[in-house]
């Protein structure tokens, strides 16, 4: 216990020590369009790994009077096996009273109501929770140091592209100790590419053909532009 504590104050040292912040989205979406919904805009569909996130998500959702998608589920290619949209696994359970049933062997999805979770069909409509959770890590790493160290203690490297994820990004990056941050976009086979597989969209500006060492991705946190650098040079960055 600990050196758990140790850890964490040590990772709170580094890097901004920000929860998990959920946001309600009022549209009703079957699971799969909820999370691309919620990967373009936000992060992911909600992540609730300990009591304290799953009280603020049953606060919120207590207050809406009606349930929503989180992004537990066990679809392809997790099978049987429930895992977190954004790849997480699973630490602890908050199943309603005789749940999950898995009805009908259709139910490979979950909501959040009052009383917890429930399992349900993947394709009814519904509507859900997000989450955004933007890291600045003050040290100084590789884009490859950062990539390992976001996805060991985090998530993954975080590549903001829409304009929603932006603004939660320059939120996030006040206070970085480089003007240029390491992000998750890599030149990888002819073309950028986001580590995290989010589309790219038409908000990414970077050369289309770049020298070899400078094909890593890096935001610019003075002017707000993309900057292609050495993937090798030692720069802050952001994990989500």
């Amino acid at each position: 216990m600990k050196s758990s504590l140790v850890l964490f104050l040590l990772l709170c040292s580094m890097a901004g020590c920000q929860r998990r912040e959920y946001v309600y989205i009022d549209k009703k979406m079957t699971w799969f369009s909820a999370q691309s919904y919620c990967r373009e805009n936000y992060v992911d569909l909600a992540t609730v790994t300990s009591d304290e996130e799953n009280q603020r998500l049953v606060l919120k959702a207590s207050s809406l009077s009606f349930a929503a998608w989180i992004g537990l589920n066990k679809t392809v290619p997790n099978g049987n096996v429930w895992q977190w949209s954004d790849g997480e696994t699973p630490n602890n359970f908050m199943w309603v009273k005789n749940q999950p049933d898995n009805y009908n062997h259709e139910e490979d999805c979950v909501m959040i109501i009052l009383d917890g979770w429930n399992d349900v069909k993947c394709v009814t409509y519904w509507p859900f929770f997000c989450y955004w959770r933007f890291v600045l890590v003050k040290e100084y790493m590789t884009w490859k140091e950062a990539l390992d160290y976001c996805r060991t203690y985090y998530t993954g490297l975080a590549s903001p592209i829409s304009e929603n994820q932006l603004s939660l990004a320059r939120t996030a990056t006040t206070g970085t100790q480089n003007v240029s941050i390491w992000t998750g976009l890599r030149f990888v086979n002819g073309r950028w590419v986001s580590v995290s597989s989010t589309p790219l969209g038409n908000l990414v500006s970077l050369p289309s053909c770049p020298v070899p060492r400078y094909r890593c991705g890096a935001r610019n946190t003075n002017t707000n532009l993309w900057e292609n650098r050495d993937c090798d040079e030692k720069l802050n960055f952001l994990c989500y």
